[in-house]
C-alpha cells in the first residue's frame, strides 16, 4: 500500500521570522525527518536487545518505580568527557557499555586483528565489513557477547601482551557463557538455511577455545607473512573437532562457502579452513574462491633486476618432476616466484610488491599444496615416494616461508616424521640397486632433489629425535656428490629448488657443520679457487679453447675440455643472485665454518677428481 504524500508549505522568505536562512533550515530538517521515516518503514521493525531477566513484568515495574532512573543535567563544556569507544559515544544503549580496558580490547580486535584476514578485499569493501561487524554487535546480544569473549581470548593468545586482571577475565567468562547459551538456543530453533549472521556467530564460537600460552625457542627468523594475518595469534587457539564440524554443517546448509555474502564470511571461512588443514595435515574443505595471476606477472608488481635474475634460477631443479607430477612441479615453482617477490619486499628495495598481494599468492599456493594429499597407487614405485618426499618438503618450506604457523602447533616435527617415513620407503627400492648405478643418469639427477628434501627435513626436525636421521642421510648423499663439499656450494645448489637465505642461512649452516664432521666425508684441499659464472643457470661453463697453465686448471679425465679456475676472486652477493637467494644481511650474520673448511661461493672439485656426468635438466 502506497504511503500518503505529505506536503510542507514554505512561507515567503521575505515575511518569515528569521529571514531566508531560517526557512531553509526548517525545510532541510523536514526533508531529513521524512527521509528517516521512509528508511525506517522500508527496513521494518528492528528488535535490538532482548530482555534476559526472568522476572515478571509486574515485578520489573515495581522495581523501576522504587528505583527511578537518574537523569544527569548535561551541559556543553570543553571539560565534558564522552566515552572513548568508537561505537555509541553517548552510551544510549546501556547493554553495550564496557569498562575502558575491555572496550579497548574489543576495538583492537575490530580494527587490527580480524581485518588482517580480509586480504583479498578492497579498501572500501574491508571498511564496509568492519562497519557491519560493529553494527551486528550493537543490534544482536548474542553477537555482542561472542565478540567481546573472542577478543579477550585472542588477547590471551598473544604471548607479547600483558596478562589481564582477574576482573576482566571474569567479565569475559560471563560474556562467553551468555553467548554460548544463546547460540545453543538459536541452533535448536533453526529451520532451513542459516543466516550469515549465525555463521559468523559460530566462527566466533570457534575462537573461544583455550589458547596455548607456552613459549618455545625458535632458532629461525620469522617470515613477514607469519604476522601479516595474525597467524601467531589465531593458530595458538585449540582446535575442537565438534565446533569445526558444527561450522561445516552450517556452511553446507547455507549452500557452500560460495553462498555466503555478508560480514566477510567467505574470507573468514577460507582463512580458517587453510589454518585448520595445515595444523591437522588434511586437505582443505573449501575450494579456493579468488584465484590470482602469478605474482611476478601481476599488474601491480614489476620485479627489479635482482628479482628477475633470481627468478631465472629458483625452481629450475623441479624440471625433473615434470614427467612425474607436473601439477606438483608447477606449484613448487610458484612458491619460488613468491619467494622472489617476498625477498624484494623484505629487503625494502624500491617498487616492492604489496603485502596484500603476497598474502593472497602465498595462501593460494599453500592451498594447492595441501590439496594434493597422499595419492599412492596400489603398487607404488620409487618415483611415487620421491614425489611424496617433494610434496612434504614443499609443505615444510611453506610452513617456514609462505604460511608460517607458531612452533607450538608442532607442524614441522609432524611433517619431518612423515618425510622420514617416505624416505625409508624410497630407500627400500634403492637397496635393490647396485652401488654403481648411482653414477647413472637417472639416479644421479634425483640425488640432488633428495638432498633438498633432506636438508628441509633436518631443519624441520631441529631439537627433535628425528634430527640425527636426517643428518646421517644427508651425509650419505653428500658423499655421492664429490663436487658439493662446501656449505656455500650446497646452499646455492639448493637455490635451484626452493631456498631463502634470509631464513635458512644461519640454522642451515649449523646443520651443515654436523653433516661434514664425518672423517670419511671428502674435503676440498687447501687453495682458493672458484669457478667462473656462466650466463646459463643450468650448466657449468666449459671452455674448450682456453687452457690456463699451472695448477689453476682441473682437467677432465676422459676429455681435453678444461674448466678454468680463478683464484682469489670472490663474486659479490648481487652476482650470486643468479644461483640462489643470497641476502647480504643474513650472510653477514651467519656463523663461520670450521677452520678446516673453505668458505667458497661456487662449486669446487677436489684435486685429481674427475667431473662426473651430471645433468640438471
Amino acid at each position: 500500500m502506497a504511503q500518503p504524500r505529505t506536503y510542507h508549505f514554505v512561507p515567503d522568505a521575505t515575511n518569515a521570522p528569521g529571514g531566508r536562512k531560517a526557512v531553509e533550515k526548517r525545510a532541510r530538517a523536514h526533508a531529513a525527518k521524512v527521509t528517516h521515516e521512509r528508511r525506517a518503514a522500508k527496513r521494518g521493525a528492528v528488535v535490538k536487545w532482548v530482555n534476559e531477566n526472568v522476572k515478571s513484568r509486574a515485578t520489573r515495574t515495581q522495581l523501576v518505580a522504587r528505583n527511578p532512573p537518574m537523569t544527569a543535567q548535561f551541559e556543553i563544556s570543553p571539560w565534558s568527557q564522552l566515552s572513548q569507544a568508537k561505537v555509541d559515544p553517548f552510551e544510549t544503549n546501556p547493554h553495550t557499555i564496557l569498562p575502558n580496558q575491555l572496550q579497548s580490547i574489543l576495538d583492537w580486535a575490530y580494527e587490527y586483528v580480524h581485518p588482517k584476514v580480509l586480504s583479498t578485499a578492497s579498501e572500501n569493501e574491508a571498511s564496509m565489513i568492519k562497519i557491519s561487524w560493529r553494527r551486528v554487535g550493537q543490534e544482536w546480544p548474542m553477537m555482542f557477547h561472542l565478540q567481546v569473549a573472542a577478543a579477550v581470548n585472542l588477547h590471551r593468545a598473544d604471548a607479547d601482551m600483558e596478562p589481564l586482571s582477574e576482573e576482566i577475565d571474569a567479565m569475559a567468562q560471563g560474556h562467553s557463557e551468555r553467548g554460548l547459551n544463546m547460540v545453543r538456543k538459536a541452533l535448536s530453533k533453526l529451520k532451513g538455511p542459516p543466516s550469515d549472521a549465525l555463521i559468523m556467530a559460530q566462527i566466533m564460537v570457534a575462537l573461544l577455545t583455550t589458547p596455548d600460552q607456552t613459549t618455545s625457542l625458535d632458532s629461525f627468523r620469522r617470515s613477514p607473512l607469519a604476522t601479516a594475518q595474525n597467524l601467531h595469534r589465531y593458530a595458538r587457539l585449540a582446535i575442537v573437532p565438534h565446533l569445526i564440524g558444527a561450522l561445516l554443517e552450517l556452511v553446507t546448509k547455507r549452500g557452500g562457502i560460495e553462498s555466503t555474502r555478508d560480514f566477510g564470511n567467505s574470507q573468514l571461512l577460507q582463512f580458517a579452513d587453510l589454518m585448520i588443514s595445515s595444523r591437522l595435515g588434511i586437505p582443505p574443505s573449501f575450494p579456493w574462491l579468488r584465484p590470482s595471476l602469478p605474482i611476478l606477472k601481476g599488474p601491480r608488481y614489476q620485479p627489479d633486476h635482482q628479482a628477475i635474475a633470481i627468478s631465472r634460477v629458483i625452481g629450475t631443479g623441479f624440471k625433473q618432476l615434470d614427467s612425474i607430477d607436473l601439477r606438483l612441479a608447477n606449484i613448487l615453482r610458484n612458491a619460488g616466484e613468491i619467494t622472489v617477490a617476498l625477498d624484494h619486499y623484505q629487503e625494502c628495495r624500491p617498487n616492492a610488491p604489496r603485502l596484500a598481494d603476497l598474502i593472497n599468492a602465498a595462501n593460494e599456493t599453500h592451498h594447492k599444496l595441501l590439496s594434493i594429499g597422499v595419492n599412492m597407487p596400489p603398487y607404488p614405485s620409487r618415483l611415487d615416494f620421491l614425489c611424496d618426499m617433494c610434496r612434504l618438503a614443499g609443505l615444510i618450506y611453506s610452513d617456514f616461508v609462505l604460511f608460517s604457523l607458531p612452533t607450538t602447533t608442532q607442524v614441522r616435527p609432524r611433517l619431518a616424521t612423515q618425510l622420514r617415513a617416505a624416505m625409508e620407503q624410497f630407500e627400500k627400492f634403492e637397496a635393490g640397486r647396485s652401488a654403481t648405478t648411482y653414477n647413472g643418469h637417472d639416479v644421479g639427477d634425483h640425488n640432488i632433489m633428495v638432498m633438498w628434501a633432506l636438508i628441509l627435513g633436518g631443519l624441520a626436525s631441529l631439537n627433535t629425535p628425528e634430527k640425527p636421521y636426517f643428518v646421517q642421510k644427508l651425509r650419505e648423499y653428500v658423499e655421492r656428490v664429490p663436487y658439493v663439499s662446501e656449505w656455500r656450494a650446497f646452499s646455492e645448489l639448493m637455490g635451484t629448488y626452493l631456498w631463502w637465505d634470509y631464513i635458512f642461512e644461519e640454522p642451515g649452516s649449523g646443520l651443515w657443520m654436523e653433516v661434514v664432521q664425518s672423517p670419511n666425508l671428502h674435503h676440498r684441499p687447501s687453495g682458493d679457487s672458484l669457478y667462473q659464472h656462466s650466463s646459463s643457470p643450468t650448466a657449468i661453463p666449459i671452455h674448450p679453447h682456453h687452457r690456463p697453465s699451472g695448477d689453476s686448471l682441473y682437467q677432465h679425465s676422459s676429455s681435453p675440455t678444461a674448466i678454468p679456475i680463478h683464484p682469489h676472486h670472490r663474486t659479490p652477493a648481487t652476482e650470486l643472485g643468479t644461483y640462489g637467494l643470497p641476502t647480504p644481511s643474513s650472510s653477514e650474520q651467519s656463523p663461520q665454518p670450521a677452520p678446516n673448511l673453505q668458505w667458497e661461493p661456487i662449486w669446487t672439485l677436489p684435486r685429481d677428481a674427475s667431473l662426473v656426468h651430471w645433468v640438471w635438466t
